[in-house]
């Protein structure tokens, strides 16, 4: 299973690690955040998943079965509530990217 790290207080803020992250085809993937809180994950150029989903929780898991690049972005929810808004279509701060491998 392959595990995508982020981070919320750490530089780069985002993913952790190589970008793009490689992943092979028909892995599992799974998020997951070194600091404290929840967050949500939403992939801004289509889905790596079977099942299309575009956005993951803290709780999310997926199988990546598209070749490709997939940029995201994350949004971090703190313990005391404030929220961190990594990466966007808009920004040029990347939230983090996996490629997916044939």
């Amino acid at each position: 299973m392959a595990e995508i790290k982020l981070t919320y207080s750490g530089q780069p803020k985002g993913h952790i690690g190589p970008r793009p992250q490689p992943i092979n085809k028909n892995e599992s993937c799974v998020f997951t955040c070194a600091d404290p809180g929840t967050f949500e994950i939403e992939f801004l150029n289509g889905s790596p998943a079977h099942s299309n989903a575009t956005k993951f929780d803290k709780h999310g898991s997926f199988v990546a079965d598209k070749p490709g690049r997939f940029k995201f972005q994350c949004t971090f929810i703190r313990p005391n509530g404030t929220t961190v808004v990594v990466g966007g279509p808009n920004d040029a701060e990347l939230g983090g990217e996996i490629e997916i491998g044939l």
